[in-house]
C-alpha cells in the first residue's frame, strides 16, 4: 500500500534499518548479533523487519514470547530465535515443533522438558542485579549443574540483563558484568561449556565494549534511537520510523469556542485542522495542549485534548494548508525523543505503543 492510500500510517525505512545493523555489526565484531524484535519489532512490524535483518546477516532473533516466535516461523524465518521471556508447561512442545530456543531459570522449567521425546537447546538467564527473571547469580552454579543432569536439555547459551547501562554512571552495570563474568569463568574452570555468553544491550554496545563477549543484543539502537542522552554516540544511526497522518478537515472557529473535550476555549478567531489520529492509534493523550505536529515543514501546536481517534491543531502560522496535506506526528522533522519528553515518558514507549491497526508502509531505497 502507498502512503497516499492511508489516512494515518507509519513509514518504516528498511534501508535505514540495514544501515543501523551494519554500523552495530562493525562495532561489535567478532561478536555475533542477536536482533531484538520483541513487541512487534518495537512497533516497526516484526515480520518485515526480521526478514530484512535476516537478509542483512543477523545471527539470531530475540522475542519475548512463544507466540511471537511462532509468528516469525510462520513467515518463513529460519535462523535461531530465542524466547527471552518465560513460558508455561503447555507451550513446551511448541519449542520443538517450531524450533524455538527457550530461556530457563527455574527447577520447574527442567521438569517441563523431562517428558519430551527430543533434546532441546536452551539459554540460561541469570539475575545479576535486575530483580526480574533469572536464577539468582549466587544460586546459578548449582542450578546449571542441575541443568547438565536434566533430561532432554542441552545448554546453548547463558545471559543476563543490565539494569542501568544507559546511565552516565556505569558503576552498577560494571558490577553486574563482574558478577556475570565471574560466574562464567568459574564454570569454565570446572569444564562446563556454556555456549554463547551474552549481556550487552544497546547501551552497553555503545559504552561498554568489554561486555560484548560472544554475542550482543541490540534493540532500540537497531531502530535508529539512542537509549538515553548519556550514552556515547559511537556510531551513526538513522531513525527508521516516521508516524504520519493527513488533514481531514479545516475550519474557522470564533472567539470563545470550545475545542475538543474539557474546557479549552479559543482566545481569538482561529483556523484549525482536524487530524484522524488519537490515543487509540498510540498517540499520547499527554500531548494535549502541549504537543505539536509538522505540516509543510512548520510546527502546528495541538489545541485541546487528544481524543480517542482525533486531535486538533492550530493553523494560525500555516495559512497555506489544505485538506489531505501530509502531517508528520513524529520522525523526520519532529524526533521521537522530543515527543517522549513532552509526554513525560521514554522513546521506547512512544514507538511501541503505535497500534497494530496502523498500516506500516515499508520504504526500501
Amino acid at each position: 500500500m502507498k502512503a497516499s492510500d492511508s489516512l494515518t500510517w507509519a513509514e518504516v525505512n528498511l534501508s535505514f534499518l540495514r544501515h543501523n545493523f551494519s554500523q552495530i555489526k562493525r562495532l561489535v565484531e567478532p561478536a555475533r548479533v542477536m536482533a531484538v524484535v520483541k513487541a512487534d519489532a518495537y512497533g516497526h512490524g516484526a515480520d518485515t523487519v526480521s526478514q530484512a535483518l535476516v537478509s542483512a546477516g543477523v545471527d539470531m532473533l530475540g522475542v519475548v514470547s512463544v507466540s511471537e516466535g511462532i509468528q516469525l516461523r510462520d513467515k518463513g524465518i529460519k535462523i535461531p530465535i530465542l524466547i527471552l521471556g518465560s513460558f508455561i508447561e503447555k507451550e513446551v512442545k511448541k519449542f520443538v515443533a517450531y524450533q524455538l530456543t527457550p530461556t530457563i531459570f527455574t527447577k520447574e522449567h527442567l521438569s517441563f522438558f523431562s517428558s519430551l521425546n527430543a533434546e532441546i537447546g536452551v539459554h540460561i538467564k541469570v539475575d545479576t542485579g535486575m530483580g526480574r527473571l533469572g536464577v539468582m547469580v549466587d544460586e546459578a552454579e548449582e542450578f546449571i549443574f542441575e541443568v547438565i543432569n536434566a533430561k532432554n536439555i542441552r545448554i546453548e547459551g547463558i545471559f543476563s540483563h543490565f539494569a542501568s547501562a544507559n546511565l552516565k554512571d556505569k558503576g552498577y552495570a560494571k558490577e553486574q558484568f563482574l558478577r556475570f563474568s565471574s560466574l562464567c569463568s568459574s564454570l569454565k574452570e570446572k569444564g562446563i561449556d556454556l555456549g554463547l555468553r551474552h549481556i550487552a544491550n544497546s547501551s552497553a554496545i555503545l559504552d561498554l565494549p568489554e561486555t560484548y563477549l560472544d554475542m550482543t543484543r541490540p534493540g532500540l539502537l537497531l531502530y535508529g534511537l539512542w537509549p538515553s542522552d548519556d550514552v556515547r554516540r559511537a556510531i551513526e544511526i538513522k531513525p527508521v520510523l516516521a508516524f504520519k497522518t493527513r488533514i481531514v478537515a479545516i475550519k474557522n472557529l470564533p472567539l470563545g469556542w470550545r475545542i475538543s473535550y474539557g474546557t479549552t476555549t479559543t482566545t481569538k478567531e482561529m483556523r484549525v485542522a482536524i487530524l484522524p489520529v488519537g490515543y487509540s492509534h498510540g498517540y499520547p493523550r499527554l500531548l494535549s495542549n502541549k504537543g505539536y505536529v509538522s505540516i509543510r515543514g512548520k510546527k502546528a501546536p495541538i489545541i485541546g485534548v487528544v481524543c480517542m481517534d482525533m486531535l486538533i491543531v492550530d493553523l494560525s502560522s500555516i495559512p497555506e494548508t489544505s485538506i489531505s496535506d501530509e502531517v508528520t506526528l513524529f520522525g523526520e522533522s519532529i524526533s521521537v525523543n522530543e515527543i517522549a519528553l513532552l509526554a513525560e515518558t521514554i522513546n521506547y514507549e512512544i514507538i511501541t505503543r503505535i497500534s497494530p491497526r496502523i498500516e506500516r508502509i515499508y520504504i526500501d531505497n
